[in-house]
């Protein structure tokens, strides 16, 4: 007793039962993941469309250290953008407590690192690059009409472009649009071109950029121009992402599909029919290693964790029924995953009739 409440006090957090940690970890704990990924990610992705445009500006002007950018403006990018992202780390869920609590597997993104790897970065960068070269080609077939006004309208220009997708960005990663983030979202793009218009006037904080954000909004090339760059960052960041889903898809997706109502409702009651802890063990690759999920070779033979005996020619079918299962693999379309998924649970059907797996002994419960 006092050891434990000393132990209690100790702590920084404590869980009164056991049970408690089945919704902490399968529910909380991977919502958590999911939303520190977008964080990271964005914060990576807008950071590098900043300087990218920053960088190919250089040469225009010869490496002379002059910045496209007024100095208080370029400053105060991350607190402008900072406070939607806010919201989307601490409110976005990406697949209702329900559906998560239902499928166990799913814990499996945080075990494999799914949302946040070395290739999940330089897909981010390689997304950035693409837009920054958008931003890069438009302002430069438009850099004699925005630059009447001087400098800073040109920069004006091509900081709006970047509020606005950063914007759109958030859109598309937020899978929850709570009450809070859609009032922040909206009133964070009204307020940024009411804070251009004030700061305009504010000839006392800097004298460079008196009236040019009023000049620069009451232009129509101004809103043209945003309205083209946007919709082609629109246009590359739905692409890629047609792409991803259709050639590379992961477990999340399919679950993400059938959360929202979009999936094969045979494939969902097949999903639901099969044993939730069979499902997570099949993705966390329990019967071939419990931390990486690998396709195992042809004919090598494989055990059971925890001494289970199997029956023959069993687990050898279990094992490639389950890498067959598995949607994390790079190489299962998402075409074919109703037809990959049926396959595999008829054949598991039949296969329970005469081969199983045998659970390690366990003592009688009282």
């Amino acid at each position: 007793g006092k050891e434990g409440m000393q132990a209690v006090n100790s702590a920084d957090f404590a869980i009164a039962q056991f049970r408690f940690l089945l919704r902490l970890l399968l529910l909380h704990g991977r919502w958590n993941y999911t939303r520190m990924s977008k964080v990271v990610l964005y914060y990576y992705y807008k950071n590098f469309v900043l300087t990218l445009t920053l960088f190919v500006y250089n040469f225009q002007t010869v490496f002379s250290g002059t910045s496209l950018y007024e100095s208080l403006m370029a400053s105060a990018y991350n607190i402008v953008l900072f406070l939607p992202i806010v919201f989307v780390g601490a409110l976005d869920q990406d697949i209702a407590a329900e559906t998560v609590m239902q499928t166990p597997e799913l814990y499996v993104t945080g075990r494999t690192n799914m949302h946040l790897n070395t290739p999940k970065v330089a897909v981010t960068m390689f997304e950035g690059l693409l837009t920054g070269g958008v931003i890069v080609a438009i302002a430069s077939a438009t850099y004699r009409s925005q630059t009447d006004g001087g400098l800073y309208e040109l920069g004006v220009t091509v900081y709006s472009w970047l509020f606005l997708i950063m914007q759109w960005k958030l859109a598309v990663e937020s899978d929850y649009w709570s009450k809070p983030l859609y009032a922040i979202w909206w009133a964070h793009n009204v307020l940024y071109f009411v804070f251009l218009a004030v700061y305009s006037y504010l000839y006392t904080v800097s004298t460079d950029f008196y009236g040019v954000g009023v000049m620069t909004m009451a232009n129509a090339e101004f809103w043209l121009a945003c309205i083209v760059v946007v919709g082609a960052s629109i246009i590359l960041d739905v692409t890629l992402e047609f792409a991803r889903l259709q050639f590379k898809p992961t477990l999340v997706d399919i679950y993400k599909e059938i959360d929202r109502g979009y999936g094969d409702g045979g494939i969902e009651e097949r999903i639901r029919a099969h044993g939730a802890l069979d499902r997570l063990r099949e993705a966390l690759g329990i019967f071939k290693t419990p931390t990486v999920l690998k396709r195992p070779k042809a004919g090598a033979p494989v055990s059971a964790p925890g001494g289970s005996a199997v029956g023959k020619g069993g687990l050898a079918r279990g094992a490639s029924e389950r890498s067959s299962y598995d949607f994390t693999m790079s190489e299962v379309p998402l075409s074919k995953r109703g037809e990959i998924l049926n396959r595999t649970l008829e054949a598991r059907a039949s296969s329970r009739s005469g081969a199983r797996v045998v659970p390690p002994s366990q003592p009688p419960r009282k």
